[in-house]
């Protein structure tokens, strides 16, 4: 648990999950080292979690990580529901393609999406 104490600044409007608390809590230094070990020693129950989060009014999951295996999951436990599934890195000849895709899905979601850093810059 000491390991995981560390300063912690949890970003405004963001809601955080323990996926082995299977619910929101409030990001501080002790409760993030909780997490984190509460998830090491305890089972992780991925579906409650994430119906918990649609219960919490969440529509739009967007996985950064790789394979697009939880974007898959998710559909599963959420099917029925009007949800936005995305996968930044899912396994393709075309990584860029389908995240330049996800972008244009998210701003078409109304998501409000920096595009600034893809731009060219010059050097002085």
């Amino acid at each position: 648990r000491e390991l995981h104490r560390m300063r912690t600044t949890p970003p405004a409007g963001v809601r955080f999950y323990s996926t082995a608390w299977g619910r929101a809590y409030e990001l501080n230094r002790e409760s993030a080292a909780e997490a984190i070990v509460a998830q090491a020693v305890d089972t992780i129950d991925f579906p409650a979690v994430i119906r918990q989060t649609h219960a919490d009014g969440v529509r739009r999951f967007l996985e950064i990580g790789p394979g697009a295996s939880c974007t898959r999951m998710i559909e599963e436990i959420l099917q029925g529901t009007q949800i936005w599934t995305g996968a930044i890195c899912p396994a393709t000849s075309d990584p860029l393609g389908v995240f330049l895709n996800v972008l244009g899905q998210l701003m078409i979601e109304g998501v409000p999406v920096d595009l600034s850093p893809t731009r060219k810059r010059r050097r002085p």
